[in-house]
């Protein structure tokens, strides 16, 4: 059968079809020829229909002895050549996605974690123009990537642009796969007590991811990359699942990647590791499983082998760095939050409620100093305590230290109640603790913090206790070093009493055993309802993780 384009065959120079070697016994003989049988119209279906078999065979095969790999597209050269500048070696390289809001973090990393362990192989990569311009006037590497509209705005997460900046990771970690460079990226708000390379360094020789463990998943906030096949791989699907779904952010859509993989590949190689569940821990089991509401000493029993925590399950940008700082793992300075040597505080102590209980670890009780009301009325009493403390800091020019506050155990119900210490995160929002009261507190443990001038601590003043003028024969004794000052007016206190009593004071801490006092009125009735009302909106209830 001929068609329009067999013709001419003699004017192209081709023998008569008639005279040609046949098909059969030619070598290179064409999917079109081995139809020639069928009408032209068929020719270009067939010939469609066979390439798509013969792709799917190929895909189909690969999927059982290998990994795919999509074709690369070349990334931002600057990208590369930057961490080129900045990778080991053996080209490892430590990235870590920074947006302007949380440029202060990021500069804690390293003044925190990274220098301190020697880690320098490290590159900040910019989502926005001006984190990293904030990075360079801190003398900090950091690469312009990309531009994110709400690079300004501390994300919230799991919002739209909490996810959608998450998502950014995983292009800039596949960029740096595609050139070569083994990876390990980490979130801001991971903290370091001894350098982690060693360790990760060698459970990649034999894997090729491996993540700190999530208390139930992977964690793509502190996770190593090899740039093999399957490593790659990895982030190749993260980016469709993520391009494909855009609720999902990169951690759901790393789990999803890696269970896809194991199913298809574990039997030919592919490995994704966890890191050592009791060294590398998330925020939940670092804190709240072992309990650890302030501070320990490594190898004091508190975690002697821990070497990453990663600062998270809780809510808000405002919430990790309080958390950073009760735990002593905050060292940025800026505006001399630690090292002022001039600052002027004042801090208390909460008399710990009487109950009767099984105590669990780490859990106080001891007797009263006064009359003990139900739990929840003594949160109540501790959080109107902790109200007194703002107005006297507010009328006498200090900053107040807070205290430990006492919390119900979890579990701890019926007639069998137990407390223990907690810090405010516990109690109230700290986002809208903040908004009122940001640089009017600082957390229960400054005065341990290393940068805190020694001049400082070592300057308190003595005792005080007000105690109500009615209260003569109060069953709470006091002990020889504490000072009683009796309130004129039953329990209240006015400003002029907090000023007379405690305005010379010169010690550069005021101390209270307790401020257990009714009422603090100031001399002004309008400043009196401007301060009830900033301490109505800061006081927010809220829960450990800072879920409401």
């Amino acid at each position: 059968m001929s068609n329009g384009r067999h013709n001419n065959n003699n004017s192209n120079g081709l023998a008569p079809a008639s005279t040609r070697p046949s098909t059969s016994h030619r070598r290179g003989t064409t999917v079109a020829q081995k139809v020639g049988g069928l009408p032209s119209r068929f020719h270009r279906p067939v010939l469609y229909v066979t390439l798509f078999v013969g792709l799917s065979f190929v895909f189909f095969y690969q999927m059982n002895l290998g990994p795919v790999i999509w074709p690369y597209q070349c990334p931002d050269r600057g990208f590369i050549e930057a961490i080129a500048r900045r990778a080991s070696a053996d080209r490892f390289v430590v990235l870590a996605l920074v947006d302007a809001a949380f440029a202060d973090m990021a500069i804690n990393l390293y003044e925190a974690h990274l220098r301190p362990n020697r880690l320098d192989n490290f590159l900040f990569v910019g989502a926005g123009r001006r984190a990293c311009s904030i990075l360079w006037n801190a003398s900090l590497p950091c690469h312009h990537y990309a531009e994110d509209e709400d690079a300004e705005i501390a994300s919230v997460y799991l919002s739209r642009d909490f996810v959608r900046k998450m998502n950014i990771r995983t292009d800039m970690i596949l960029d740096a796969l595609n050139a070569g460079f083994t990876v390990l990226h980490t979130d801001l708000d991971v903290a370091m007590f001894r350098n982690p390379l060693p360790d990760i360094k060698d459970v990649l020789l034999e894997a090729d991811l491996a993540a700190l463990w999530d208390s139930v998943a992977f964690n793509a906030g502190f996770v190593a990359v090899r740039p093999t096949p399957f490593g790659i791989q990895v982030y190749e699907l993260m980016k469709k699942i993520t391009s494909r779904y855009r609720k999902i952010d990169d951690q759901r859509a790393m789990n999803m990647a890696v269970s896809r993989m194991r199913r298809a590949y574990e039997r030919v190689g592919f490995r994704a590791a966890t890191l050592d569940r009791n060294r590398y821990l998330c925020g939940y089991d670092y804190f709240e499983r072992d309990r650890r509401w302030f501070p320990v000493d490594l190898g004091g029993g508190g975690c002697e082998n821990c070497s990453v925590v990663h600062n998270n399950w809780i809510v808000s940008k405002e919430a990790k760095i309080y958390r950073f700082k009760e735990h002593l793992m905050w060292m940025r300075d800026e505006g001399g939050y630690y090292s002022n040597s001039t600052r002027r505080y004042l801090t208390y102590s909460n008399p710990v409620p009487h109950l009767s209980s099984t105590v669990p670890p780490r859990v106080t009780v001891d007797p009263p100093r006064t009359p003990s009301p139900p739990l929840g009325g003594w949160e109540e009493l501790e959080l109107h305590s902790l109200r007194t403390a703002l107005a006297f800091g507010h009328l006498l020019r200090r900053v107040v230290i807070l205290p430990r506050f006492h919390c119900p155990v979890d579990g701890g119900g019926g007639s069998s109640r137990a407390i223990e210490e907690c810090p405010l995160n516990s109690l109230l929002n700290i986002s809208a603790f903040d908004a009122a009261f940001a640089g009017a507190y600082r957390e229960n443990s400054f005065l341990r913090h290393p940068l805190v001038p020694p001049s400082t601590v070592a300057s308190r003043s003595r005792v005080f206790r007000i105690q109500p003028d009615i209260d003569e024969d109060s069953s709470s004794p006091t002990p020889p070093s504490v000072e009683v000052l009796r309130t004129a007016s039953g329990n209240n206190v006015t400003a002029d009493d907090v000023i007379g009593w405690f305005d010379d004071v010169t010690a550069k801490i005021l101390v209270f055993d307790s401020l257990l006092v009714s009422l603090v009125t100031f001399g002004d009735e309008e400043e009196t309802k401007n301060f009830e009302e900033r301490t109505r909106t800061a006081f927010r209830r809220s829960d450990y993780r800072q879920m409401k």
